[in-house]
């Protein structure tokens, strides 16, 4: 059976998408995919969920 870790990052709503692309990119290069996002009003962030198969 396939094994999962997970990931919760959070990052200000007023960065530029250039810097959520680079940041998404970074972590995809280190193995870890993008399976939702969320946004919180208060205070305004973004909120992605990742995860990446365990070695």
């Amino acid at each position: 059976m396939t094994k999962f870790e997970y990931r919760v990052e959070t990052m200000k709503a007023e960065k530029t998408a250039k810097r959520v692309t680079e940041t998404l990119n970074a972590l995809g290069a280190n193995g870890w995919e993008l399976v939702s996002t969320h946004e919180q009003w208060v205070p305004a962030q973004l909120i992605f969920i990742l995860k990446r198969q365990c070695a």
